[in-house]
């Protein structure tokens, strides 16, 4: 069964779940819970709010945030930066359980991506998207395909960055995405990413070593 990881007053909690049968571990009082997480529910009331939604986020953990009334801006900050999933008025405890089927229901795996600024649309298969990168001079998103073919889209990267929702796709620095199912290799020397296709990206040592840990972490590796 999947695991909620609550961050939740004593009444939120009982109000929520006394009626609606999940698997959950509240996490203001297990903080240091190592169980996996599929899903998180957080108050908009909780302290350290933003540090935690980033890391749940870097984790690839969606996040069901509950707010107030009043609090349209901060629905408006997390929610259209893909930071949470969802936001839900804190007081509709029916609306709460709703998103949280939905969220933990078994999801058809897209497979396109339909891009589309004010002159196109276009239609990329996921799996043929090696980079994205962003050019701040002309202010346009290059989505690097494995073919060598690139295309050119005339958005902010923060829509882009949603792209993170896929657990393949990793934001190495600003500017920069990578799909990596499709890296090769990591090569020190030279100082880039080495995809499949041959093509690579220049990053430093350090984010190269970075990358190399998260790589590591995501697989059942071995080192030899």
């Amino acid at each position: 069964m999947k695991l909620i990881g609550a961050y939740l007053d004593e009444k939120q909690e009982v109000s929520i779940f006394q009626n609606y049968h999940c698997n959950y571990v509240n996490l203001n009082g297990n903080c240091k819970c190592k169980k996996k997480l599929d899903l998180i529910l957080i108050d908009s009331r909780t302290e350290g709010l933003e540090e935690k939604l980033n890391r749940y986020f870097q984790m690839k953990i969606p996040s069901i945030l509950l707010v107030g009334p009043t609090e349209l801006s901060i629905m408006k900050k997390y929610l259209l930066n893909g930071i949470v999933v969802d936001c839900v008025p804190r007081n509709t405890i029916s609306m709460i359980q709703n998103s949280i089927k939905l969220q933990l229901s078994p999801k058809e795996e897209v497979d396109t991506l339909f891009l589309k600024d004010s002159s196109q649309v276009g239609m990329l298969k996921i799996n043929m998207i090696e980079s994205i990168t962003y050019c701040s001079m002309q202010r346009v998103c290059r989505f690097n395909l494995e073919n060598g073919k690139t295309f050119i889209l005339k958005r902010k990267f923060s829509d882009i960055e949603k792209i993170q929702q896929k657990e393949e796709f990793v934001k190495i620095e600003r500017g920069t995405i990578v799909n990596t199912c499709l890296i090769e290799s990591l090569n020190y020397k030279e100082e880039c990413i080495c995809f499949k296709s041959g093509n690579v990206i220049y990053i430093s040592r350090r984010k190269l070593k970075d990358m190399e840990k998260m790589l590591f972490s995501k697989c059942c590796g071995l080192y030899l």
